[in-house]
């Protein structure tokens, strides 16, 4: 697997993870929804995490995102940061 860009919104309860997760399914701005909902240092770059390979990330964002492709959103993933909403961008 070659490296893998993502951006992520994090929440810390799990219903207004799924709200987002609607919104977004309904054609919300990831970027712009991470800018205003997301709990991580990253929502300031719109949930932009960077490019990462295989090993370099928690292995249920691995797991997730090796099943996305380009531009798609993963599901809510549990960690004990929060609740993880990813969008796989290369």
């Amino acid at each position: 697997m070659r490296k893998i860009r993502l951006r992520q919104i994090v929440v810390r309860v799990k219903a207004e993870a799924e709200q987002i997760l609607n919104q977004l399914r309904a054609g919300a701005d990831f970027a712009k929804m991470a800018q205003t909902k997301s709990i991580d240092t990253s929502a300031a770059d719109g949930g932009d995490l960077g490019y990462f390979g295989p090993g370099e990330m928690l292995p249920v964002f691995e797991e997730a995102l090796t099943r996305l492709k380009p531009g798609e959103i993963s599901g809510i993933l549990e960690t004990p940061m929060g609740y993880h909403i990813l969008k796989r961008m290369e």
